[in-house]
């Protein structure tokens, strides 16, 4: 099925490409018999038609991985116990009403030390969906060794934010 449907495409948008240029070629050849041609219209032509080859040409070249958004804290190991920081991202995503994120907490990258993090959130915002995370290191423990801390976000078993804390 997934064959079928990329040969379709391919077919459909070369077709379109190979119709598009004729026909613009052709009315530019109509309008220079009849001395009506311009410069200009025939540098659009060229560009457009241009434009749609490369797109055409770049349909098979791999994609690659879409981006993630992340949330990035700087904050300060010996100061971190009792504080809160939040941070938040914008996502894509539509997140529906009621859906529970998960997320997990932050790990030293290449250690044993971690962060907690409170329940992701998700903030009402009528023009995006912005998720809100907040470090959560109670008062009484230790700080956190220094260095760089990564954990994610996830929806519905999807990864939807990464979370990366730099502790110096």
């Amino acid at each position: 099925m997934a064959i079928t449907a990329t040969v379709r495409r391919t077919v459909k948008e070369f077709t379109d490409l190979v119709l598009d240029a004729t026909g613009r070629f052709a009315k530019e050849f109509d309008d220079a018999t009849t001395g009506a041609l311009t410069a200009d219209q025939v540098v659009i032509d060229g560009v457009l038609v241009l434009k749609r080859a490369v797109n055409f040409w770049t349909m098979f070249m791999p994609q690659g991985v879409p981006l993630v958004p992340v949330i990035y804290f700087d904050v300060q190991g010996t100061t971190l116990p009792g504080l809160t920081p939040a941070g938040t991202a914008f996502v894509d995503e539509s997140i529906p009403g009621g859906a529970i994120l998960t997320a997990t907490p932050l790990q030293l990258v290449g250690g044993a030390g971690t962060i907690p993090v409170s329940a992701p959130t998700v903030l009402p915002s009528t023009l995006r969906q912005e998720v809100q995370i907040k470090l959560a290191v109670p008062a009484a423990s230790l700080a956190p060794a220094a260095g760089t801390y990564q954990g994610v976000i996830y929806l519905a078993g999807k990864l939807l934010v990464t979370v990366v804390a730099r502790v110096f």
